[in-house]
């Protein structure tokens, strides 16, 4: 969400690293430990810390309490609905602060702007200047030299993970997940043995870290995975092993952020009735443009069966609604929320007149209560539910494997797309097109 609000909103971006980070937290409690090998005076004392040390456990949220006290001495304010984003609001715009352990990203409407925050944290602790801000997490960042477009992309990662598993020259995958696997169940026989999970688990966490990151194109299909890591089978080992060997031949799609005029917040919702082959409960997935550039998205496997289609996307209406009301409050706290309601976009006219009409039905009347905050939020205003057609849909990809040309058409309504095409071309096209939707087309009726 940085990068969209920076790249809408002509803000500069810089990283800084913050050296031995949890070495600065200050306890409030006696603590002591063994005097340490090399420095043991033969006295047989204990030392009293009086500073936090790398391996204490409390080591990670006393440098947090230190860093947080220090921003807000500098007056900004702390977001509630992200408690390691930090702004302060100015003639010239807003100035953000993001923090993640020891990694600090810094936006701010000037690169003199820039600065000043840069000489406060080295006032304050030992810092690494990284200049602009190209990459964070492992993450590459892009921004072309007119400041209006911006990618994401972890291709490196993907290199070094087909690497470790012996994966670096396979086959590629034109999708992430075949067909025949699309009903993968619990293994069958036999527990798996230590090793097993830990390496499934290990495997899977990788693809989980893409899947959050930059690849909502395989979320759906990691999410599957994931429910297995408690028992995994050989069969669910070769799913995962698809799924590296198609990020094999897309390793270097990337997300792509564009200058737009777009509607602020706008969301898209969808399920798969029964998806599970199991539990026949059904997946939700969602996922929101900022400005038209995606932001957060998810794929679920919904708590409840559902007992018919209509009722399965109404959950995942209600899911993607508290989705929203966190985006909101997000924006309102960093004075950005545009009046108005979020529309949120569903393909099911069922659940869209279920979502607008508040009478009882015998086939609704049993949902439980918690999945009508979305008819609540669609009566004061908060949201608007529309219809979109199922082909303009990028939250399709969430709850299902698709055919190749799905999948083509939804990364690009993703905003996915290929690293070498992202350059000063579309920096051009970016400032003619005021009224393009990032990667989502105009929406049919239909």
């Amino acid at each position: 969400m940085m990068v969209t609000l920076a790249i809408q909103l002509g803000l500069a971006m810089h990283g800084m690293d913050v050296k031995t980070a949890y070495l600065n937290g200050e306890l409030d409690v006696d603590l002591y430990m063994k005097q340490p090998p090399g420095y043991d005076d033969g006295s047989g004392r204990a030392c009293k810390l009086l500073r936090t040390l790398y391996g204490l456990k409390q080591s990670g949220r006393y440098w947090y309490h230190k860093l947080r006290d220090r921003v807000l001495e500098a007056g900004f304010t702390q977001l509630k609905t992200e408690p390691c984003l930090f702004f302060r609001w100015t003639e010239s715009g807003p100035i953000i602060i993001l923090v993640y352990v020891d990694d600090v990203a810094i936006a701010a409407p000037t690169e003199e702007m820039v600065a000043e925050i840069k000489r406060q944290f080295t006032t304050w602790f030992k810092m690494t200047d990284n200049g602009p801000l190209t990459s964070m997490l492992g993450i590459r960042i892009h921004r072309s030299t007119c400041g209006r477009v911006a990618t994401m992309s972890q291709s490196g990662y993907v290199s070094q993970i087909l690497q470790r598993y012996g994966m670096a020259d396979c086959k590629p995958a034109k999708t992430p997940m075949a067909d025949a696997m699309k009903n993968l169940g619990p293994r069958v026989g036999s527990m798996a043995t230590v090793k097993e999970r830990h390496e499934f688990a290990a495997l899977v966490g990788c693809l989980l870290w893409l899947a959050q990151g930059t690849r909502p194109d395989i979320a759906f299909q990691v999410g599957k995975l994931a429910r297995f890591m408690a028992n995994p089978s050989p069969e669910h080992t070769d799913a995962a092993k698809r799924v590296l060997r198609y990020l094999a031949g897309t390793r270097d799609l990337c997300l792509r952020f564009r200058h737009t005029d777009v509607a602020q917040l706008v969301g898209y919702a969808d399920s798969d009735h029964g998806a599970d082959p199991t539990t026949r409960r059904s997946v939700s997935g969602y996922v929101f443009f900022l400005y038209g550039n995606p932001v957060t998205w998810r794929s679920k496997l919904q708590d409840t069966v559902s007992v018919s289609s209509t009722e399965a996307e109404y959950v995942a209406l209600s899911e993607a609604t508290r989705e929203a009301i966190w985006a909101i409050q997000l924006l309102q706290e960093l004075k950005l929320h545009a009046n108005g309601p979020v529309d949120l976009h569903t393909d099911n006219t069922g659940a869209e007149a279920l979502a607008r009409n508040p009478q009882s039905h015998q086939r609704t009347k049993h949902i439980r209560i918690h999945h009508h905050l979305v008819r609540d939020c669609n009566a004061d205003g908060t949201i608007k539910v529309k219809r979109v057609h199922t082909d303009d849909n990028p939250a399709d990809l969430m709850t299902k494997t698709v055919t190749f040309a799905r999948l083509n058409s939804g990364r690009q309504q993703l905003g996915l797309g290929p690293t070498a095409l992202v350059a000063e071309f579309e920096c051009f096209m970016a400032a003619l097109s005021a009224s393009t939707r990032g990667g989502v087309g105009e929406p049919r009726s239909g």
